[in-house]
């Protein structure tokens, strides 16, 4: 794993590594900007913010403005689940390096993706592990339970016959089952099968065998707009085939047609993604009545009166 890797600029680096006392000190590079949970969560709160701003408002309309008032709604959700797919189709493409070089990194969720100028980029590899590596009996395989694929589940319980290791080895399919839960979680704002936090419930074997290809409920996929439903419920579902050699690999992720919705739009979303993460964003009303705020403009008619 310490092999000089071409893993691009997607991929943080150890820049430097200090030991002071009982304590290891790490450099890595600077990245202005927060992890894709905290970014995740300052994005949920606006699309909330301003969607109450509309529903607040709505209650002092007359009947002939109430289609308005939908109409507006459905743009700022809109406008917001282009965000999302964005930040999905960045945190695919921050994980291809790694797979391109034959490392998995175990331990993919939305924390250990970091965002900052523009970019993401992926950190915390100390789960990760080489496609060539043979695994044993009691080795840690994963930390986050909730992204745990159906393959690690089953090692970790013991399923698989640890007496011929080989016939249990990691691929980068487990990253892309970890993404697509994480895909779940924001564009659905669930996860399938979360279990009181154990993964697949407590009949672990009877779950997984149940669980097929395409196999989750349709009434899941009610919360996106008719222009994308269709698009992640496909791409979804093929990267949560509980089968490791049929789910769909990381290239395949990224040549689905859910993400046409943001072609051409990388720029402005990406600088709408930088607003949200610095908390300087404005909300599409706000944009329109700013220059009627103009601060000076205000001071100067009060200094007057």
């Amino acid at each position: 794993m310490h092999e000089n890797r071409k893993t691009g600029t997607h991929i943080v680096t150890f820049q430097q590594v200090g030991i002071s006392g009982k304590d290891l000190y790490v450099v890595m590079p600077y990245m202005d900007g927060p992890d894709c949970s905290k970014l995740i969560e300052k994005l949920q709160r606006q699309e909330a913010r301003e969607l109450s701003r509309v529903g607040a408002r709505g209650l002092l309309m007359s009947l002939g403005t109430h289609r308005l008032r939908e109409t507006r709604t459905k743009e700022i959700k809109q406008a917001y689940l282009k965000d999302k797919i964005l930040l999905c189709q960045m945190a695919v493409r921050s994980v291809r390096p790694l797979s391109d070089q034959g490392i998995v990194h175990n331990d993919m969720k939305w924390e250990n993706i970091l965002y900052g100028n523009g970019k993401t980029c992926v950190t915390d590899l100390e789960l990760a592990k080489l496609t060539t590596e043979d695994l044993i009996k009691g080795h840690r395989l994963r930390d986050n339970p909730r992204l745990k694929a159906p393959e690690i589940v089953l090692a970790e319980n013991e399923v698989l016959d640890w007496k011929h290791p080989q016939k249990f080895t990691i691929t980068p399919a487990v990253d892309v089952w970890s993404l697509g839960i994480m895909f779940c979680e924001l564009l659905l704002g669930t996860n399938p099968f979360d279990r009181d936090g154990t993964p697949f419930g407590t009949d672990i074997e009877a779950e997984i065998g149940g669980h097929r290809a395409g196999a989750l409920n349709s009434a899941l996929f009610d919360c996106l707009t008719d222009d994308v439903r269709q698009d992640a419920e496909v791409l979804i579902n093929s990267m949560l085939n509980p089968d490791p050699k049929e789910r769909i690999t990381i290239e395949k992720v990224l040549e689905s047609s859910l993400f046409s919705l943001v072609a051409g739009k990388e720029k402005e979303g990406k600088a709408r993604l930088h607003r949200i993460s610095t908390g300087t964003v404005w909300s599409g009303e706000a944009q329109r009545r700013r220059p009627l705020r103009n601060h000076q403009t205000m001071i100067g008619k009060r200094l007057k009166a």
